[in-house]
């Protein structure tokens, strides 16, 4: 009766295994995704992907939207990030009976265009592991594209347009950019911002630019991050955007964008809506005897005219800047390079640079990683080669010489098959003992961050990077709140002393992590870790610093001088200035502290020179006699120098190494540090409780000189 059973179970295994494939497609709803904004993406950056969902049924259908890579047969992931296979990007949606409705997903690491991606709903609206409910993926249907998007190349400048009438931006298409610029008119070689793969030639850059519907806009500040500049008509529909997308747009630009207001007409009452109070660096009037809107320049820190365009101004915006003109034959182009859009002055736009490209390189680049910064913990420390070498030493003389002159004084050597099998379990219970009282058995959170703005600016942009310790091996659920905040892993999926690899179409180590992304914030649910090991995540997203860093600097010779005053909520420690390669200490700035700051000359840093000068506490000591936050201290301070040295590339995915970063001319760097965990944003909770937490924050304010 053996034979019959099972083949009858075979048969009903079968049976239900196609009813429920059948009933998964039988509800009729239909996927199309487009990846970036407008059509127009950067392979490596965080991408919005809207996704339509067509429900022609009479039911409201609920789940959760997910978009998941796997590797391409006969080439792998794309740049060879295997890190691709262990994450998967989702949100919760709703969709209406007989509707379409759109949602964005954003992903990282994904190319459509060398990567299989696929885009699914299932049911489940927190976990989304129910029943699969429609799906499709970049294979083309009957020819049809279901998931499309053009990739922008490592030389294209990636402008957004948005407002006038479709295809206002077109003109710019193709146009040349040059790069070798710097803010201030310095010169920058060309070996820094070209890809050195290619013997260091000088491959013009040119300009793509999308024209997106509002819908397409991000709602979160990072989705914004292949975007080199944001170009906002004053006629622009502002009151079709949703109040997350505005401030999505006003986070990118706190974070390092670039916005410029293009003002069209003679009307100035559309620069009067909510969305532009205190972002515009010119007050605006009504129109002159030339038709244009008449502006005046604010009194404020950093607000200039820009040489050689009329009508334009340009001023800071928490590390950002925001350039406004009524130029009718305005260049966008121009106005990016005079003001210094091209190579940012923000340290985050070249964090994020680093961390989610570098998946394309290889053997010893060089690159330091901020995720590098958090895997400091005397928990991870392996034990020395002595203590091991005596550990063994010790073992084989109790096994063996000890073992046996005691059975043999017992005259019992043939016990020597007991107690042999006995000593080994000891030792290696023991061994286990002394690594977890070593160890430790507390879950706990390391986060290094650095938090950017300008003074006057209390909105700062953060970029974190997490590390999860782990005393057992296990999967954890953690929520990372605030409504702009997104979370992924870092490039690529950096481990301790480990890195995921795909073999055989399973990954291997780490599992695959959902990134749920809601309004709320974003969820990461079943994050595995390895026991006595440490997992990172890197997050985006903005911060209220409570008040302001008030500067009032301004060129004192060949130097600078002034004073500056800590308004926010937050004391700083071991506090510098940095200008142009000189520095001053000015040790602890408490909350309402006022200081006198008196700099030498600036010198312009030339090829192969640094921007930043050693940091306190850059130099590491002996870290086995140091704490974690110390150790991240040492980590983080080098890691923001290392950003200012000419980086090498061994690069076989035709990426560009990031530029090295240089501090602008016409400001000043105050850098400060904080253990406060507010500083970098709200906690993140483990399986909805608290758990200890390591924070160590850098605070970077640019202070702007007044022009002479």
């Amino acid at each position: 009766m053996a034979r019959p059973v099972t083949l009858l179970r075979f048969v009903l295994v079968w049976l239900l295994l196609g009813l429920a494939l059948a009933g998964a497609y039988a509800d009729g709803l239909t996927l199309t995704a487009s990846f970036g904004i407008g059509g127009r993406y950067r392979p490596g950056t965080w991408c919005p992907v809207t996704i339509t969902v067509h429900n022609p049924n009479g039911e409201t259908v609920s789940g959760q939207l997910q978009v998941l890579a796997s590797p391409t047969p006969g080439r792998g992931f794309s740049g060879g990030n295997a890190a691709l296979g262990s994450a998967l990007f989702a949100r919760p949606v709703s969709v209406s009976a007989n509707s379409s409705q759109q949602f964005i997903v954003y992903t990282r690491g994904m190319d459509p265009g060398h990567d299989t991606v696929s885009v699914q709903l299932m049911e489940g609206f927190k976990r989304g592991d129910g029943r699969l409910l429609a799906r499709t993926d970049n294979e083309p249907t009957n020819g049809t594209p279901t998931i499309t998007g053009g990739a922008i190349t490592d030389n294209d400048f990636l402008l957004v347009g948005f407002g006038g009438e479709n295809g206002a931006y077109s003109f710019l298409n193709g146009q040349q950019v040059n790069l070798n610029r710097l803010p201030g008119g310095s010169s920058l070689p060309v070996a820094t911002v070209t890809n050195l793969n290619q013997g260091g030639a000088d491959i013009p850059a040119t300009t793509q630019v999308a024209s997106p519907l509002p819908v397409n806009l991000p709602d979160k500040a990072a989705g914004y991050s292949g975007v080199d500049a944001f170009l906002l008509r004053s006629d622009a529909p502002m009151d079709a955007l949703t109040e997350a997308q505005t401030e999505a747009l006003k986070g990118w630009v706190t974070s390092g964008g670039h916005l410029i207001v293009v003002c069209t007409g003679g009307d100035p009452s559309p620069l009067n809506s909510a969305f532009y109070t205190g972002l515009l660096p010119a007050t605006v009037g009504p129109a002159g005897a030339n038709g244009n809107l008449t502006l005046m320049r604010k009194s404020a820190p950093g607000m200039t005219a820009i040489s050689g365009l009329p009508y334009t101004f340009s001023g800071p915006y928490g590390a950002g800047r925001v350039t406004i003109t009524t130029l009718a034959n305005f260049s966008p182009i121009q106005a990016i390079q005079m003001t210094g859009g091209l190579l940012s002055s923000a340290l985050l736009t070249h964090t994020a640079q680093r961390e989610e490209n570098y998946a394309a390189q290889y053997y010893g680049s060089g690159q330091t990683l901020l995720s590098e910064a958090v895997m400091r913990a005397p928990s991870l420390d392996a034990p020395g080669t002595e203590v091991i070498g005596l550990f063994l030493l010790f073992y084989l003389i109790v096994l063996v010489p000890v073992n046996y002159i005691v059975l043999k004084r017992l005259d019992r050597k043939e016990l020597a098959w007991v107690t042999i099998p006995l000593l080994v379990l000891l030792f290696a219970g023991g061994t286990f003992a002394v690594g977890y009282a070593a160890k430790g058995g507390t879950v706990f959170l390391n986060r290094a961050a650095i938090v950017e703005t300008t003074s006057g600016h209390r909105e700062a942009g953060a970029y974190a990077e997490l590390g999860l310790f782990s005393p057992h091996r296990t999967s954890y659920d953690i929520s990372v709140p605030g409504a702009n905040s997104l979370a992924a892993l870092p490039n690529p999926g950096y481990n301790y002393g480990f890195r995921s690899q795909n073999r055989g179409g399973e990954m291997q180590g780490n599992g695959q992590t959902k990134f749920v992304q809601s309004s709320e914030g974003t969820a990461l649910l079943d994050t595995s870790v390895n026991m006595w090991a440490m997992r990172a995540f890197d997050t985006q997203s903005t911060t209220d610093l409570g008040g302001t860093v008030d500067s009032s600097l301004s060129h004192m010779g060949a130097g600078v001088s002034g004073n500056l005053a800590n308004h926010t909520k937050y004391g700083l420690s071991d506090c510098v200035v940095i200008y142009g390669g000189q520095i001053q200490s000015l040790g602890t700035l408490r909350q309402g502290a006022s200081l006198p700051i008196a700099l030498g000359s600036y010198s312009t840093p030339g090829s192969g020179s640094l921007a930043l000068p050693n940091l306190p506490g850059e130099m590491a000591g002996d870290e086995s006699r140091a704490d974690v936050r110390q150790r991240m201290h040492w980590a983080l301070a080098g890691y923001v120098r290392s950003l200012g040295a000419l980086q090498s590339s061994n690069n076989y995915g035709n990426r560009q190494s990031p530029p090295s970063y240089r501090s602008s001319p016409q400001d000043a760097l105050l850098i400060g540090w904080s253990d406060n965990s507010a500083l970098a944003g709200p906690s993140p909770q483990i399986d909805g409780h608290s758990l200890k937490e390591n924070d160590v924050t850098m605070v970077v304010i640019h202070l702007p000189i007044a022009e002479k």
